[in-house]
C-alpha cells in the first residue's frame, strides 16, 4: 500500500457529536467466511438486536417456549444496528446540531408506525455498506430511509476504515491515493511488477524470440520504430479512443513519426501511458494508433492477427481505465472522498461481538461501478490476453497477474479485485487457466459463450469490428481446439453455440428490438452472434453436457469465406451453414413477437407450458434477434417463418420435471437464396403431449436448410 502523503487531506473529515455516539454500528464477524458476500448478513445476534428484545418481549425471550418466535425475530432483524433513540430522540439531536440526526429526522417521513425501531441495515454484497432503515416491530418489516427525490443515493452509505486501524481487518474500504501520478506510488507499482517477474511462478513470461512488429521508442528519444528482430521489452497501452484520432500513424506520417515523435504534443493519456512506462523503467510501448498503419488494410490486418501476441508478451499493460477517451488522461488527482457532499459524512463507533473497534466512517454510497475502459469492446481481449496489466482507476491503482491472491496489490480504496464483465461465471484467472489449456475441449466451448457474453456486454463503435475485436481470443482458442473457427463459433460447438438469445430477458419481455443489421453495418452470417447489435446470452444447459438432451438436427457444413486470408479468426465476407432437420412451416406477427408464433397446425393441446406472462400457450414461443425490416415498414404484416427442431430436453420422470424441445426460428433470404436466422425457441410441455408435437415435427422427415 503506497503511504499517504500527509499534504494530501485524502480521508475525509467526518461529522461526530456526543449524540452521534448513541449510533453504533454492529459488524457481523466474517472470520470464517469467503469473500463472497450476501446480501444480508444473518449472525449470531448483535447486541442492539438483544437489547430490542428484551424492551418488547421482557427476559422470557430467551427460554425455550419463545424458541420458534426467537428465530423468527432474530432472522428478520438480522444485519440490523438498532439505534437507542426514537423520533423525538433524533429531533432534540438535530436541533442540537447534529447532522446525521438531521438527515435521518428529514427521511422518516410524514407518519411513524405505532411501534417502530431505527437502525441501519449491514450489507456486505455491495463491498461494506449501510442503509439506515425503519421497522415496524409489528410484522418486522424493514423499510429503507428514503431521502429527497432529488438526492442520489438515498441513505446508503459506504464503510469506511482508516488503513492499519482495528476495523481494517474486517473492513475494505480504506481512504485513496489521491495522486496516482506521484513518483512514490509510481514506484510501488514498479516494485509490483518486480516482484510479479521474479518471485511468481504462476506467471507467464515474454516469450524472448517475439517482438511486434513496431514499437515506440520512449528513452532517450521518443520515435517510432519498426523492430525487425529486435527483442525489447515494452508495456502495450489499453485505452478508449473516444473517437477518430488525430494523432495516428498512416502511410503519409509513417517516415515523419519514424524520426521523432514529439511527446508533448500527444493526446494526454498517451502521454501518461508514456511517462508511466518510464517510471516502470521501460524504454518501448506499443500503442496501437502509432503501431499500425491506420490507413493500410493490409497492415491492419496482420496486426489485428497478431494482437495476442502483443499483448501476452508485453512486460505489463497499462490500463488507462479511468480515462473514457484519449484526451482525458489517467493520471490525474482523484477527487477527494465525499468531496460533492460534505455534511454526508459520519463517524460512529464500531462494534465487534460486543467488543469496541474504534470508529467508522459513514460515505455516501461510493462504488468504483463500471469503469470506461471495461465498457469498451476492444479492450476486452487487451485485458484478458494480458499476464500483467496495471489498472488506472477511478478510485485506485491496481495490479493484476495470472498467479491466485487472496487480496489485489492496490494503492488504496480496496485489495479486493474488481468485478469486471469477463462473462457468466468466469474470472481473470480461469480464462487465464483455459488460455494455458487446463481445460478440456468440452469446457472450452462451454466458456467460450461465456466469453462471448461479455464480449457482447461492452461497446463497439462499428457493428463489423465485433469479429475483428476477439480475434485474438480467438486464435488463442484455434491453437488449442484444432478446430475449424465460423464467424465467432467453433464447428465442434454445434449446434449448441447456435443457439444464442439476442438481448436480456427483460428486453425480450417488453419486445424491445433493435432494428436488424443490414448490408455494410453487419459482417457476419445471421447465425452468428457478431450480426445482432445487442449482448447476447445463451442457455448453459445447451453448452454443458446433459445426459437428457438429445440432439436430432445435422450440421452438414459450413462453408466460411474471409474478408482477408491473413486474418483467419478476423472478418468474414460471406458465409453459409447447411443443416437438415425437422421443421415446420409457421407465422410471425409483430403483435405476439415475443410471447408465440402462431403455428396454425400446431397440436391444439393444454400443455403445460409456463411463459413470462403466466399463461399456456398452443404456439410456439421464442426469442426474437431484432426487428425485421418488413415490420419496420408494416406493423400488422405477418411474416412466413420455419421452426427448425434441434433437440429434445427429456428429464428423468421420477425429478417432476417435464420434457421440452428447441431450436431456430428462419426466414427466407431477403436477398438471394436461403434462409436468414430470425430467432429460436424453447417450448416446455406436458409429458402427455409431447409425444403429438415430436410427431408433429416429423411428420415430414428431415429438410434440408442453408442459412446464410
Amino acid at each position: 500500500m503506497t503511504t499517504p502523503d500527509p499534504s494530501q487531506p485524502n480521508f475525509p473529515t467526518p461529522h461526530t457529536c456526543r449524540h452521534c455516539s448513541t449510533f453504533v454500528i454492529h459488524l457481523p464477524d466474517v472470520s470464517n467466511e469467503g469473500q463472497a458476500g450476501v446480501e444480508c448478513i444473518a449472525h449470531p445476534p448483535n447486541p442492539s438486536q438483544e437489547r430490542l428484545a428484551v424492551q418488547l418481549f421482557g427476559n422470557n425471550f430467551w427460554t425455550e417456549e419463545w424458541t420458534e418466535y426467537r428465530n423468527y425475530f432474530l432472522q428478520r432483524t438480522a444485519g440490523i444496528s438498532f439505534f437507542d433513540a426514537t423520533e423525538d430522540d433524533l429531533k432534540q439531536f438535530a436541533r442540537d446540531g447534529c447532522l446525521l440526526s438531521q438527515r435521518c429526522v428529514a427521511s422518516l417521513g410524514d407518519e411513524l408506525p405505532d411501534k417502530y425501531a431505527l437502525g441501519a441495515m449491514v450489507l456486505k454484497s455491495s463491498r461494506w455498506s449501510i442503509e439506515l432503515c425503519k421497522v415496524d416491530l409489528e410484522d418486522l418489516r424493514c423499510e429503507m430511509l428514503l431521502a429527497e427525490e432529488d438526492e442520489e443515493p438515498d441513505n446508503t452509505y459506504s464503510l469506511l476504515a482508516r488503513e492499519g486501524s482495528a476495523v481494517a481487518q474486517i473492513l475494505d474500504n480504506h481512504d485513496i491515493n489521491l495522486q496516482p501520478n506521484a513518483t512514490p506510488a509510481l514506484q510501488e507499482a514498479r516494485r509490483w511488477l518486480e516482484d510479479c517477474l521474479q518471485n511468481h511462478k504462476d506467471c507467464s513470461r515474454p516469450d524472448p524470440t517475439f517482438t511486434p512488429t513496431r514499437l515506440v521508442q520512449i528513452s532517450p528519444e521518443c520515435r517510432l520504430c519498426e523492430m525487425g528482430t529486435q527483442v525489447k521489452r515494452y508495456a502495450a497501452l489499453s485505452y478508449c479512443w473516444g473517437g477518430n484520432q488525430v494523432f495516428k500513424t498512416t502511410e503519409q506520417m509513417r517516415p515523419r513519426y519514424l524520426q521523432a515523435i514529439d511527446s508533448t504534443q500527444l493526446p494526454q493519456t498517451l502521454q501518461d501511458a508514456i511517462y508511466v512506462a518510464r517510471q516502470l523503467g521501460l524504454d518501448y510501448i506499443w500503442i496501437d494508433a502509432l503501431c499500425i498503419i491506420q490507413d493500410s488494410i493490409p497492415d491492419k490486418a496482420v496486426e489485428i492477427g497478431r494482437m495476442a501476441q502483443v499483448y501476452g508478451n508485453a512486460t505489463t499493460t497499462i490500463g488507462a481505465t479511468r480515462a473514457s477517451a484519449v484526451w482525458n488522461g489517467f493520471l490525474g488527482a482523484r477527487s477527494p472522498l465525499g468531496a460533492d457532499s460534505p455534511n454526508r459524512i459520519f463517524a460512529l463507533t464500531c462494534k465487534l461481538n460486543g467488543r469496541d473497534m474504534g470508529s467508522i466512517t459513514l460515505l455516501p454510497f461510493t462504488s468504483e461501478g463500471m469503469q470506461p475502459l471495461d465498457m469498451r469492446g476492444w479492450t476486452f481481449q487487451e485485458r484478458v490476453l494480458s499476464p500483467r496489466i496495471i489498472d488506472f482507476g477511478t478510485l485506485r491503482t491496481q495490479y493484476t497477474c495470472q498467479t491466485p491472491l487472496e487480496k489485489v496489490t492496490s494503492d488504496g480504496w480496496s485489495h479486493l479485485p474488481l468485478d469486471r464483465a469477463y462473462g457468466t461465471g468466469l474470472d481473470a484467472r480461469l480464462i487465464a487457466n483455459v488460455l494455458a489449456g487446463l481445460h478440456s475441449p468440452e469446457e472450452m466451448l462451454h466458456h467460450w459463450m461465456a466469453i462471448v457474453e461479455g464480449f457482447t456486454s461492452r461497446g463497439l463503435a462499428f457493428a463489423t469490428d465485433k469479429l475483428p475485436a476477439i480475434a485474438g481470443m480467438a486464435e488463442r482458442y484455434g491453437v488449442l481446439l484444432n478446430d475449424q473457427y465460423c464467424a465467432g463459433l467453433w464447428r465442434r460447438g454445434m449446434p449448441a453455440n447456435l443457439l444464442w438469445t439476442a438481448g436480456d430477458r427483460i428486453q425480450q419481455i417488453y419486445r424491445d428490438f433493435e432494428p436488424r443489421l443490414s448490408g455494410t453495418d453487419v459482417a457476419a452470417p445471421s447465425w452468428s452472434w457478431a450480426a445482432v447489435s445487442r449482448a447476447v446470452t445463451h442457455r448453459s444447459s445447451y453448452t454443458t453436457p446433459q445426459k437428457t438432451i438429445a440432439w436430432s438436427v445435422e450440421i452438414v457444413d459450413c462453408a466460411i469465406t474471409l474478408a482477408d486470408a491473413r486474418t483467419p479468426y478476423g472478418a468474414v465476407s460471406s458465409a453459409s451453414l447447411v443443416l437438415r432437420a425437422y421443421a415446420r412451416k409457421a407465422s410471425w406477427n409483430l403483435h405476439d413477437a415475443r410471447i408465440l408464433m402462431s403455428a396454425r397446425d400446431t397440436p391444439n393441446v393444454e400443455d403445460f407450458l409456463h411463459t413470462l406472462h403466466g399463461t399456456g400457450s398452443t404456439g410456439i414461443p421464442f426469442d426474437p434477434d431484432a426487428l425485421e425490416k418488413e415490420f419496420q415498414e408494416d406493423p400488422k404484416r405477418e411474416l412466413e417463418v420455419w421452426a427448425l427442431l434441434f433437440g429434445t430436453d427429456e428429464p428423468d420422470s421420477g425429478t417432476g420435471l417435464n420434457p421440452s424441445f428447441f431450436g431456430l426460428v428462419v426466414r427466407k433470404a431477403r436477398v438471394g437464396e436461403g434462409f436468414q436466422r430470425v430467432g429460436n425457441f424453447h417450448k416446455t410441455v406436458a409429458w402427455d403431449v409431447f409425444s403429438g408435437y415430436m410427431a408433429w415435427f416429423e411428420q415430414s422427415g428431415k429438410t434440408r436448410f442453408v442459412v446464410k
